[in-house]
């Protein structure tokens, strides 16, 4: 026992000094996209309970996380034809990809081996950190288990298998990202800016980063003329956003209500600028549409 302990304790070190070189900066927790490997023979809840544990883990350590099934839109085993298609569209917001991979072997109708393993790659260094995987488990059925019974157990030990690689991943990753000891939910907003100028939006754009309390991460999505998408990361609530970008474009000269429209939700902030010739048009009588 106290030579496992000592190979264990050995490898995080290990592991901790490896992650040295990948390691971004102090004042950002990274994005982290994860990937199941999912075959046509096992049922697809199973994939599902697998990610949403593994994403409890992450958030729990103040990561960010992403569904890279739902994000990359691969298909296929092979993680350099993945890797290929990423670096080749040089479009996703991940500075870690999560691969995950479970591996289930039938026996015999009461019998099944299952494995979970995954590997860690750097999008930015295009490196693998590191791999790592769950002991493989045995389940062993009675004769009188039906397919409720069978479905139960099943999910109850990949539970405990990706609660078990989630939190062993979080370590590992946490080794060397200085996280925040506020661990508010963070929230994914796009923000969308229309109508004005490069100036301005540069202007708001660096107030919400540098001033506004919460700012976590902001990636610049793309611009057409002078319609901005980004992806902004706070844990703000949208209330305090919504005021305090009232604040900060009026210190733009720019008032909601008369010459610019904010609208904040749970996922969305848009921020739209009246064109400078806009007419208000005639009052007129008000009075025939009642």
């Amino acid at each position: 026992m106290l030579l496992k302990f000592k190979v264990m304790n050995n490898l995080f070190i290990f592991l901790a000094l490896i992650f040295a070189k990948f390691s971004f900066a102090s004042n950002q927790s990274p994005i982290i996209s994860v990937y199941n490997f999912e075959k046509n023979n096992f049922n697809k809840e199973y994939y599902k309970i697998i990610k949403n544990t593994v994403f409890k883990e992450l958030n729990d350590m103040a990561f960010l996380t992403e569904d890279g099934n739902r994000f990359f839109k691969f298909q296929g085993q092979n993680i350099s034809s993945i890797l290929n298609q990423i670096n080749l569209e040089n479009e996703n917001n991940a500075d870690i990809i999560l691969f995950l991979n479970l591996s289930f072997l039938k026996i015999s109708e009461n019998k099944f081996f299952l494995n979970l393993k995954a590997e860690i790659y750097n999008v930015k260094l295009e490196n693998f950190i590191t791999s790592w995987s769950t002991p493989t488990k045995e389940i062993n059925f009675t004769n009188e288990c039906d397919d409720v019974c069978k479905n139960l157990e099943i999910t109850r030990k990949l539970v405990l298998m990706a609660s078990q690689l989630g939190e062993n991943v979080s370590k590992i990753l946490s080794l060397n990202y200085q996280q925040k000891e506020n661990k508010n939910f963070i929230q994914q907003y796009n923000l969308i800016i229309s109508g004005l100028n490069n100036n301005e939006a540069l202007s708001l754009t660096d107030i919400m980063i540098n001033e506004f309390p919460g700012f976590v991460k902001l990636i610049n999505k793309e611009q057409y003329g002078s319609n901005y998408k980004y992806k902004y990361f706070s844990s703000a609530n949208n209330f305090k956003i919504k005021k305090w970008l009232i604040i900060a474009l009026n210190q733009l000269n720019l008032s909601e209500g008369k010459n610019i429209e904010i609208n904040v939700n749970s996922n969305l902030i848009s921020i739209n600028k009246y064109p400078s010739n806009l007419s208000s048009g005639s009052k007129g009588n008000p009075k025939k549409f009642n």
